[in-house]
């Protein structure tokens, strides 16, 4: 069993916590005094969108959704400076870059995955050149997926929903400096068929166990 420390770990972004443990709660309090976090943005990883659940998805979708939530929530953090702008114009185009910034991303989470099915290269683009702007800016902005028991809602399989994010977060985890996450899982909901993915068995290395 680790410590709360194990949470400055940047690099490990699974933290598998004991029921009646505060993890994210202890998270957001250390991290608000810990100096390596100075420079960094702590956002929310998702919104519960239960007309998402309603849809029969297959992964590949429930990935899609995944990175667009992700560029959804860095574009709304970036809507008054618009500092992602330019970078986001430069591989979805000015209509596209216009209407989210003036809109907000997509408003239906099924609409998120068509716009990412379709776009899904320049969408990955645009997230590592918003990870090398933060670098270029010393900054950091850490995504926090709390409470994911409650995506689920009785409508789709937790194991389901949540093995593309990890896939994702595995993948990028390595590629992304300035971009980081923790996604916070009860015990009691984790199950190994979670990790059955590409090098699943890697992903021990990023889990913190509080």
């Amino acid at each position: 069993m680790g410590s709360f420390l194990d949470l400055y770990d940047k690099k490990r972004f699974l933290v598998i916590y004991e029921v009646g443990t505060e993890g994210p709660k202890a998270f957001l309090s250390l991290s608000e005094k810990q100096e390596s976090f100075k420079n960094c943005q702590i956002i929310a990883g998702y919104k519960d969108e239960n007309y998402f659940f309603k849809q029969n998805l297959c992964e590949t979708d429930i990935r899609m959704f995944w990175i667009g939530n992700l560029l959804n929530s860095l574009l709304l953090l970036d809507a008054e400076n618009h500092e992602f702008y330019n970078i986001t114009k430069k591989f979805l185009g000015e209509e596209n870059t216009s209407k989210l910034y003036t809109n907000g991303f997509l408003n239906d989470s099924i609409d998120w995955i068509s716009f990412v099915r379709e776009n899904r290269e320049s969408c990955l683009s645009v997230l590592d050149g918003i990870d090398e702007l933060l670098e270029k800016a010393d900054r950091q902005i850490v995504v926090v997926y709390d409470a994911i028991d409650k995506i689920d809602a009785g409508k789709a399989d937790l194991t389901s929903f949540l093995r593309p994010l990890l896939f994702f977060w595995m993948r990028q985890n390595r590629c992304w400096s300035q971009i980081r996450c923790k996604i916070f899982l009860r015990e009691d909901l984790y199950q190994p068929q979670m990790t059955n993915f590409q090098d699943g068995s890697k992903i021990f290395s990023y889990i913190i166990r509080l």
